[in-house]
């Protein structure tokens, strides 16, 4: 391990997750997994569409 990535792995360690936690919260997770039948694919983006489209 360079000298850097063990400076930078400290370094990141300790650095605050404000943004990062901040962008979870407004993010959005759908379903995907390549079992999802074109059943399920049409209700989640129906469903969406409800949601975004009042």
């Amino acid at each position: 391990m360079t000298v850097f990535l063990l400076i930078w792995s400290v370094v990141y360690l300790f650095l605050p997750t404000y943004l990062a936690e901040d962008i979870g919260w407004r993010g959005i997770n759908l379903p995907s997994y390549p079992d999802l039948s074109e059943e399920q694919i049409k209700y989640i983006c129906d469903r969406l569409k409800k949601i975004v489209f009042p």
